[in-house]
């Protein structure tokens, strides 16, 4: 799958949250970037689905909210696995993962860590997430 930019990535994955799930904005859903690549798609995602694109300086007030951590792609970082670990500190009511390329092995230890998982496609094995994007 090859997206034309990050925001479409977004926009793409917040469909499918809401083609597949009971979207409600109850527990004032927010979408929080997990990287400055993933700014953009974490834009789209808000956009599509009306929900508030938390900055940094947000993170402390996640109590009781359901927060959609967006990442551009993801390999198998243990910095992701990290970040769901300490947003979880702040004691969200939901954390829901949202990326549009994740591989396999990720997506089966991020299961075990997260409340939800939302992804547009799972490779085997892929070498960069620039791959998946024409800019």
């Amino acid at each position: 799958m090859i997206f034309s930019d990050r925001f479409e990535a977004g926009q793409k994955l917040a469909q499918k949250i809401l083609d597949e799930s009971v979207f409600s904005r109850e527990f004032s859903p927010s979408a929080l970037a997990f990287s400055p690549e993933s700014l953009q798609a974490a834009k789209g995602m808000a956009q599509v689905l009306k929900i508030p694109l938390l900055e940094l300086k947000d993170v402390l007030d996640l109590k009781n909210k359901i927060i959609f951590l967006v990442d551009d792609g993801s390999l198998g970082e243990k910095s992701f696995k990290i970040a769901i670990n300490k947003v979880r500190l702040f004691n969200p009511k939901k954390i829901v993962v949202a990326m549009p390329i994740i591989s396999k092995s990720l997506l089966s230890e991020i299961k075990n860590l997260a409340d939800q998982v939302f992804y547009l496609e799972s490779l085997e094995i892929f070498f960069n997430t620039d791959q998946f994007y024409q800019k």
